[in-house]
């Protein structure tokens, strides 16, 4: 007997890439001065400075979004 692979179909995902006016809120973040992509919840040097960073709410947590971030709509919201 001969058998064929089926065929892979993509799902196909609704997204959106982030907008200000997407985010749910900001938090205040501390943010290093030699590391721009990482920020943390308290201010552990001087060199370190505050930023406000974009979130949106999942189901449990916070997920904090950048410019270059996609998000992806469901049915039932985020």
């Amino acid at each position: 007997m001969k058998f064929r692979k089926k065929p892979v179909i993509p799902a196909i995902v609704e997204a959106e890439q982030y907008k200000p006016g997407m985010e749910d809120g900001f938090e205040t973040r501390y943010q290093d001065v030699k590391k721009p992509h990482c920020t943390w919840e308290i201010q552990c040097s001087p060199k370190e400075i505050p930023v406000q960073v974009p979130y949106i709410y999942l189901k449990h947590e916070k997920k904090f979004i950048r410019s270059d971030d996609w998000i992806i709509k469901y049915q039932n919201g985020r």
